[in-house]
């Protein structure tokens, strides 16, 4: 039987449940979006990491990119803190998006994957070119609800060491924050509770709706607090 990608991808089974909290070019202003999933592959870091790379559309044709990282750089999904296990972010943001759109987890979905060719920018060269990519194809043409942020964050740059550090220059960028049901605009949380009703969804859009949050760590006010006032690029290809 031959191996696949999706066959690292498996959920600890004593991790403890995330719930909702308020916190994935042109940049889209905060709030909630109906969209449509275009694409749906996976796609290893340079690091190792193992991520679900994502393109959503919007009903005007409006692309997002956002790329979910399922597996850390150590092979886990989890991160553990004082004995309890926790599902790293990306995983659950992959886990919560392909509930809520084919009610099957990442896993459960290996056996639509299809090897593909696509059309892909190498962030090294800033040239296209094309890459095979492993597919998930239960996921395309799924609809979803999603919270995106706008994000101010810093332009880094390599200091003397070789390490990364703000380089005193921000830029703006978008982050998915949260999924809803794309019919109930509930959360997987709120579903998994029996919920018949949305009520974060109203939460979240007043808290953030037009709003940019600050995530620059040299600027004043970084942190999680709102700030009044693209995607991360994809990684190379498993093929490349």
């Amino acid at each position: 039987m031959s191996t696949s990608i999706m066959d690292k991808i498996v959920e600890a089974t004593d991790v403890a449940e995330e719930g909702d909290r308020i916190g994935g070019f042109q940049v889209w202003p905060s709030g909630l979006y109906k969209t449509t999933i275009d694409q749906a592959f996976m796609t290893i870091s340079s690091g190792g990491a193992i991520g679900l790379a994502v393109t959503f559309k919007n009903d005007k044709g409006n692309i997002y990119k956002e790329t979910f990282w399922v597996v850390n750089k150590k092979g886990k999904t989890f991160w553990e803190r004082d004995g309890v296990k926790h599902n790293i972010p990306g995983f659950n943001q992959a886990k919560h998006l392909c509930l809520l759109t084919t009610g099957k987890t990442l896993e459960q979905l290996k056996p639509t994957v299809e090897t593909k060719v696509i059309n892909e920018r190498n962030w090294e060269t800033g040239e296209m070119g094309q890459a095979k990519v492993d597919m998930v194809m239960g996921l395309l043409d799924t609809e979803v609800n999603i919270g995106i942020l706008s994000t101010v964050v810093d332009k880094n740059i390599k200091d003397d060491n070789n390490n990364w550090v703000p380089s005193g220059e921000t830029r703006e960028q978008n982050e998915i924050d949260k999924f809803f049901d794309s019919e109930t605009n509930r959360t997987y949380s709120e579903i998994k509770a029996g919920k018949e009703e949305p009520e974060f969804a109203a939460e979240w859009a007043n808290n953030w709706k037009g709003k940019t949050k600050n995530k620059a760590k040299g600027l004043p006010g970084a942190g999680n607090a709102p700030a009044t006032g693209g995607a991360q690029p994809a990684t190379k290809s498993l093929f490349s």
